[in-house]
């Protein structure tokens, strides 16, 4: 996986192209981190590549031919009970804790009961989950060059079948793949059920629709839940949510998070009615640029987007009229507590840090926009992310978001912001009681983790109580001072298409430095930058320094204009062997095209690598061995 924190491979013949190509591999790796997010990879523990979902993918999506491999599309076939976390075997689930309270005011608070990990048992013909499974998106499709016209394409289908949750089944239900990139997995799908779909007005438990998060981008497991929890304490209208052990055709998935859908129900539980405007922010803000990528959930037949358009038109006012302005379209109080809570968690990758996992809701009472917090998972960590800026980003504030920005370069704005979170610092953060959560969630969890997983777990776990202990200290500190914010709004990740690349290779391993040029490589393209390319030789090889646990394969031809075209495909060697299929997606495998001027040594890269497959037919990691193979992709490069 390409890290996330931007180190990049540096090339061969010399280590010439190194700073140039991780200039450009920063802005895809931000762009990336944004669309994708990041598993938490910090001191003490890393997430772990999905090695089967890379293969399975590949296998039905990107690369055709027999030695296409499938390491995991046997699940849900038989009855195998394979731990989702840890190598050896998860421990048989327990028997359900679910009780079901059909009486009560609220039912569904059965199913996000704290003390409980819900079991949900999905049954799908076999050849649907394949289907399921496999369906996916493209990051060309997600960052090509219209990409800020309109919200995001819904790409998965609902299949049909059975649900059971605490013994109570279900039939006919809907079932479906949620998530956009980071969390996309073949192994182990995040997954939205609808119960009224199919039957109308079909319930389980008061619910008709339930989303079960993966969590692979949590290595902790608890980022979700403990974020809604806070969210909640500081009095947002977060969702619910609770651990599910979920299965599929009787295999085993493991642990998921249960998360109220911000649907109807939620918002009439949270709001006056549940009549109003309902937004979703993926990579959204309230400018024109970035307007058309508000996804619309609620009252979508009257296609009405005049409450979006006056935020935007709010935020054009001078900064004499601004808060007046803002006033009458959001709840202010409402954001500063969002935006507040949002930085006393770590929140990075919602709206005020990454124009991203927020619903926006206009409530019919007075028709002001309120915040809802979503996508939660990546919380309680630094906001070290923001690759590429200079200095340090603040821990006491977020400012990314247009509306965070102007009404912190607002002295008024500035000042209600900063009482916030003293106030959410000195009246509501409770480091010792959610310290104790902690330890009550992982308490929770551990019976349901293999002896593998729960010794993986144990150190993330740690982490959280040590960032949580710290947290106040670190917002006090620089509180202290006045926190500055100097860095520019955040550029549109729209990259542009050039054309397309592919090639082969046939090499041996540890084939590096000059004596690779005997070996054999070939391109075909139809990029105008690559007209001039001549001869190509291949070397297949270990990363060095900060990358020395990557896998190379570049292909270098002469350039007539006098230096070398480089095409360099890189990741994990553990999929470099023969057989094996992989994609060149910038999770799995990555891959970039520069020029190399030899004589003053200046690399210029000429495009990214995306959406594209890498298959090995002959390959291993010993020194000498053979390695044959090929790739093809997509070659994008930014406006």
């Amino acid at each position: 996986m390409f890290p996330c924190n931007g180190r990049i491979l540096t090339g061969i013949p010399a280590n010439v192209y190194g700073e140039r190509v991780q200039f450009f591999a920063l802005i895809l790796s931000c762009a990336l981190l944004v669309l994708v997010g990041c598993s938490e990879q910090v001191s003490g523990g890393e997430a772990s590549t999905d090695l089967g979902a890379v293969a399975a993918i590949s296998d039905s999506t990107l690369l055709e031919g027999d030695a296409a491999i499938d390491v995991s599309l046997d699940q849900g076939g038989g009855e195998a009970d394979v731990g989702s976390v840890g190598q050896d075997l998860a421990p048989s689930p327990p028997k359900s804790c679910v009780v079901f309270t059909p009486d009560a005011a609220d039912p569904s608070a059965a199913l996000f009961d704290p003390e409980c990990v819900i079991d949900v048992h999905v049954e799908l013909p076999a050849q649907d989950w394949k289907e399921l499974r496999l369906q996916t998106r493209s990051v060309l499709s997600v960052v090509q060059d219209d990409c800020l016209a309109a919200p995001h394409e819904d790409v998965f289908s609902w299949f049909e079948g059975a649900v059971t949750v605490g013994g109570e089944r279900v039939e006919s239900v809907a079932i479906r793949k949620k998530g956009f990139l980071g969390s996309l997995s073949v192994d182990k799908p995040s997954l939205k059920i609808r119960f009224d779909k199919y039957v109308d007005d079909q319930r389980l438990a008061g619910l008709k629709r339930m989303t079960l998060n993966n969590m692979v981008q949590d290595p902790s497991l608890i980022n979700t839940c403990l974020a809604y929890q806070v969210m909640a304490q500081a009095g947002m209208p977060a969702p619910r949510c609770s651990f599910a052990r979920v299965a599929v055709n009787g295999f085993d998935l493991g642990l998921y998070a249960h998360v109220d859908s911000v649907k109807k129900p939620f918002l009439a539980r949270h709001f006056s009615s549940d009549e109003g405007n309902l937004y979703e922010a993926t990579l959204s803000d309230f400018t024109e640029e970035y307007r058309g990528t508000w996804e619309k959930k609620t009252n979508n037949a009257e296609n009405d987007w005049s409450d979006l358009d006056a935020a935007v038109a709010a935020l054009e006012a001078p900064d004499e009229e601004l808060l007046g302005a803002l006033e009458q379209v959001f709840d202010l109080e409402n954001f500063y507590t969002h935006w507040a809570a949002e930085v006393l968690i770590g929140h990075w990758d919602g709206y005020a840090g990454n124009l991203n996992n927020t619903y926006l809701y206009a409530d019919p009472s007075d028709g002001l926009f309120r915040f809802i917090p979503w996508g939660a998972d990546s919380a309680f960590v630094e906001a070290e992310y923001f690759i590429g800026l200079e200095g340090k980003l603040p821990d006491a504030v977020y400012a990314f978001g247009h509306l965070a920005r102007r009404l912190y370069a607002l002295g008024e704005g500035r000042a209600a912001y900063v009482a916030r979170l003293n106030e959410l610092i000195d009246d509501m953060w409770d480091a010792e009681g959610l310290v104790a959560e902690v330890d009550r969630m992982e308490q929770l969890l551990v019976p349901h983790l293999s002896p593998a997983a729960q010794e993986d777990l144990a150190p993330q776990v740690q982490l959280k109580r040590n960032w949580i202990q710290g947290r106040a200290a670190v917002l006090k500190d620089e509180l202290l001072e006045s926190v500055d914010w100097s860095y520019p709004p955040r550029e549109p990740l729209c990259w542009l298409p050039t054309g397309s690349i592919s090639g082969s290779f046939t090499t041996t391993w540890g084939s590096g430095g000059w004596d690779f040029l005997n070996q054999v490589g070939k391109i075909d393209h139809d990029l105008a930058l690559l007209d001039n390319l001549g001869n190509i030789a291949a070397n297949a090889r270990e990363g060095a320094g900060d990358t020395e646990d990557q896998a190379i394969v570049e292909l270098i031809g002469n350039d007539l204009d006098g230096g070398f075209i480089v095409i360099f495909l890189f990741g994990d060697p553990e999929f470099v062997q023969s057989g094996m299929s992989v994609p060149i997606d910038w999770l799995s495998f990555s891959g970039a095209i520069g020029r190399l001027e030899i004589l003053d040594l200046e690399f210029d890269l000429i495009g990214i690598l995306v959406d594209g497959g890498l298959e090995f037919e002959q390959a291993s990691t010993y020194p000498g061995d053979l390695v044959v193979g090929s790739f093809y992709a997509d070659v994008i490069e930014p406006p």
